[in-house]
Order: C-alpha cells, then sequence, then structure tokens
C-alpha cells in the first residue's frame, strides 16, 4: 500500500458510472497535503458537518493539512478517496483498519 500512497495524487482513482454519471474515486496520496485547494475544502467539509463527529474542534487548514498527513496518508491502516463528479469534489469515502493481507475492512 505504501507504494500506491507515495504516488503522486491523482495517480491511483477508481472509474464508473452510478445511474449513467460518470464518476471518480481518487486516492489521497502523497503531497496532497501541500495543495491548497484541497486543505480548504476538506477544512470547510469538517466545520460544515462537526456536528456528526464524536470531537468538535477548531478546524484550520494547516490543521488539516497536518491531519491529511500524518492521520491518513502515513498511517498503514487508512485510505481516503475523494469523490468527483463532472470536474468538481462533491465528498469523500474512507476506509479504517483496512488489512490488505486478510483482504478485510
Amino acid at each position: 500500500m505504501k507504494d500506491l500512497r507515495h504516488r503522486p495524487f491523482g495517480a491511483v482513482k477508481i472509474e464508473g458510472t452510478f445511474e449513467g454519471i460518470p464518476y471518480s474515486l481518487i486516492l489521497l496520496a502523497d503531497k496532497c497535503e501541500k495543495d491548497p485547494e484541497m486543505g480548504s475544502l476538506l477544512a470547510r467539509w469538517r466545520k460544515k458537518h462537526e456536528s456528526w463527529f464524536p470531537a468538535v474542534f477548531r478546524v484550520t487548514v494547516e490543521g488539516t493539512a497536518r491531519w491529511l498527513k500524518n492521520q491518513v496518508i502515513e498511517t498503514p491502516d487508512r485510505l481516503l478517496f475523494m469523490i468527483r463528479v463532472d470536474g468538481r469534489y462533491m465528498g469523500h469515502v474512507g476506509l479504517f483498519r483496512f488489512h490488505f493481507d486478510q483482504r478485510e475492512c
């Protein structure tokens, strides 16, 4: 998995269609935390939906970038994909406690 995470952002993606609408799931990978648009977008989403999370805290772009690097990209049992439809990010899908060797999550 480490090999996939250290490819350029956008290099690892799953493409499909849902009800005739094409979409992409794009793996968040190395250096995407340095992209100001990505950090800002994830921070806005977190702030907007903070009531759904068990912990509420002051959300910042810098903190989001640190979380993305340390708690997602560099953590071996986590995968986070951005969902892209019609050229826009509309959400994300995260997998936690992902075990490649056991093929379970």
